[in-house]
């Protein structure tokens, strides 16, 4: 085994790499204590008086915010328990043997908790009480008829991975899942990270009780046979990280990006390998540690990956690694498409990749934020600002791709809106397919953030926004033509068989200076104003004749059978007549997705695959590169000559659209590139493919 196999097989081994013999310098704990009252005293708070130091002191927010936090739990427990009590006098039990017990997990448990943020509960329950006809309807209704709850919403779905009651109490955003023991009392003594505790319990009970138990895993990963300060220096740690992440616009599970469990597991794995260093070393070496790593070939791990043989069905969900898996195995056959993009496993049996939802087009915004950090990192004196200014996501791109999910009632609205954000995955897939099969002409950036506003027609609404920038390629001078209407149709053609009666959502293109000014809650910026562009309204509105299934099925069709004029041949010197369409011929043929990037815009004709015919000298249609018509060498030639002039010559405005162009048509501008995408068309799900 050579040098990288070991280091490589250390990494993978909870605990086997650590760098105790790296101590902290005298100055750290003014850096810390500097870094942690500049950035994080506004956005976070502590149970933990030395934290609360560290921030300047516990602030009437902070106060309050924890008060709040507490109360809301106490009054929350009340209500379970007189619940559980009714329940269990209902089914011939003792009623007041009935216990039920919440646990809380994700930022509250793990003590980084953020101003205003959610709470994430699991009910545990004992052994008589159902899901759907105790918990969700009769605890649902008691819920909902508090004075104290509002917005209260059930998502309760054999296709959801964990179901939940979604609600606000007291002001407090709570998540609150189900977990049934097999007993018939919960004991508050219960030892949850004994796996005999998931006997009896489904799929989506063991998603939601390893909430519970990743997070348990997680501090004792690393506060084992560590000094007291270690989990204070993982949650200082793992702040600055959260807040890295919300800024840089890569903190969102549900979009492709990386959650907070994941983020906490990256974290814990660096106080593992660096366990006696403070946080701002531990930053240090986030970035130095994460920006070289080798994603698709080592797995982040904090805690060993074991089998449990009472528990075979889980055995088979739970994360095994590719080079030690059998390929006879359930998961080797779920790998057909391709091993994940990266693999951040959770510490709780069964174990899990919790970046499963991560694409290729979300790793390269990661890791390129990463390697910024590390760059940062490595300059001195370091640029902290700069480390945790906000990515400034609407100034860096021109051109975006807009979702509307609409909806009329709140909580058809919850649930619709909420499985339109699970499934964006799929169409950020299909724009990733695309821009592969056309070159990767383009660099997209699905942005986590939603926003809602008023719609005209429906009376909820949530809009997300995909950042799309044209790259730069060598040897090419043509406009390319690329049809994301494909994409678009797939991914509504996915969703809107789970769509409900009043629910719609609307795909459309739009440029930087169209953008509504809700995306600006400071007030539009000069750059986001065109001179001839008027940006769109805060209230979207709609078209009096919205494009329709009709126009979605012709637009190929219509792009073929557009007549286009003969298009002149031209005689070089020391070369064959070569077809070629004029730039003010607007309607270019659709481009093939197999077409190479590297060939001259020249005519389609009818052929039997992708290829381009070129006239040879005696008059017959000929394919490129076979020998009888024109080289490949010459025609390259031909093309660096009349780039030079095209580009001498002409004057390209990105905001012109040419006459003919269709509707929908974008232009996206580059140095060397000209690239004319046709974007996505604004579909009504009404008519779409009924």
């Amino acid at each position: 085994m050579d040098d990288f196999e070991k280091y490589k097989e250390s990494l993978k081994t909870p605990g086997a790499l650590k760098f105790e013999n790296q101590r902290p310098k005298p100055y750290d704990r003014a850096e810390t204590d500097y870094l942690a009252f500049r950035y994080l005293r506004d956005h976070y708070y502590s149970y933990d008086k030395r934290e609360s130091e560290m921030f300047g002191g516990s602030n009437e927010w902070e106060r309050k915010e924890i008060h709040n936090r507490e109360d809301a739990l106490g009054a929350l427990n009340e209500i379970v328990q007189i619940w559980i009590q009714r329940v269990a006098s209902r089914k011939g039990m003792n009623a007041q043997q009935g216990t039920a017990r919440i646990l809380t997990f994700g930022s509250h448990r793990l003590g980084v908790n953020t101003r205003g943020g959610d709470l994430d509960t699991v009910l545990l329950v004992p052994n008589y009480v159902d899901r759907d006809e105790d918990f969700f309807d009769d605890l649902g209704e008691i819920l909902r008829t508090d004075p104290d709850v509002k917005g209260l919403v059930k998502v309760n779905d054999k296709n959801v991975a964990a179901p939940i009651i979604k609600m606000e109490f007291r002001d407090i955003a709570v998540d609150m899942g189900f977990a049934r023991l097999d007993a018939a009392r919960v004991d508050d003594k219960i030892d949850v990270l004994d796996n005999r505790t998931l006997t009896n319990m489904d799929d989506q009970m063991i998603n939601s009780f390893n909430g519970s138990r990743n997070v348990e895993l997680i501090v004792k990963s690393v506060s084992q046979n560590i000094e007291d300060d270690s989990v204070r220096n993982f949650r200082t740690t793992l702040k600055f990280i959260k807040l890295w992440a919300k800024n840089k616009g890569v903190y969102s599970n549900a979009i492709g990006y990386l959650g907070g469990i994941s983020w906490a597991i990256m974290t814990a794995k660096i106080c593992q390998m660096f366990p006696r260093l403070l946080p701002n070393r531990l930053l240090r070496k986030f970035f130095k540690v994460y920006s070289q790593w080798k994603w698709n070939d080592i797995p982040v791990i904090i805690h060993p990956v074991t089998e449990d043989k009472n528990l075979e069905s889980q055995s088979k969900r739970q994360w095994v690694d590719p080079e030690k898996m059998d390929p006879n195995s359930y998961n080797y056959a779920s790998m057909a498409k391709g091993p994940p993009q990266m693999s951040v496993i959770t510490p709780a049996f069964p174990c899990m990749n919790s970046t499963s939802k991560v694409r290729s087009t979300n790793l390269k915004v990661i890791d390129f934020h990463l390697k910024e950090g590390w760059e940062l990192m490595k300059k001195k004196p370091i640029n902290w600002d700069k480390l945790f200014e906000e990515f400034n996501f609407f100034k860096k791109f021109k051109y975006f791709i807009r979702v509307d999910v609409l909806g009329d009632r709140e909580e058809e609205f919850d649930k619709w809106s909420g499985w339109v954000e699970s499934q964006l995955i799929f169409f950020t897939n299909e724009i990733e397919n695309m821009n592969l099969n056309m070159g990767e002409v383009m660099d997209v950036y699905p942005y986590p953030e939603s926003y809602s506003c008023q719609d005209e027609k429906y009376n909820f609404s949530k809009v997300y926004f995909y950042g799309i920038q044209a790259r730069e390629l060598e040897n090419q001078w043509y406009h390319a033509q690329l049809d994301l209407r494909p994409a678009a149709v797939s991914f509504i053609e996915k969703i809107r068989r789970r769509r409900e009666q009043g629910s719609n959502i609307k795909i459309q293109k739009v440029s930087r200076y169209e953008l509504p000014d809700f995306v600006f809650p400071k007030g539009r910026p000069k750059w986001a104003i065109g001179k001839n562009v008027q940006p769109q309204p805060s209230i979207p509105i709609q078209p009096k004749e919205s494009m329709t299934a009709q126009v979605v099925r012709s637009t190929v069709v219509e792009a073929e059978e557009t007549k286009v004029e003969e298009p002149r041949v031209e005689e070089i010197k020391g070369q064959e007549a070569i077809k070629k369409v004029k730039k003010s011929d607007a309607n270019y043929p659709s481009m093939d997705a197999g077409r190479d990037f590297g060939e001259p815009m020249i005519t389609r004709l009818e052929t039997n695959g992708l290829g381009y015919v070129i006239p040879s000298s005696n008059g017959h249609r000929e394919h490129e590169g076979n020998g009888n018509g024109v080289s490949h060498q010459s025609l390259m030639e031909f093309q660096a000559q009349q780039a030079q002039e095209k580009w001498k010559t002409d004057k390209f405005n990105p905001y012109d659209q040419p006459e003919n162009t269709a509707p929908g048509q974008l232009i996206i501008p580059q140095t060397n590139v000209q690239m004319e995408a046709v974007a996505i068309v604004e579909e009504d799900l009404d008519e779409l493919l009924n």
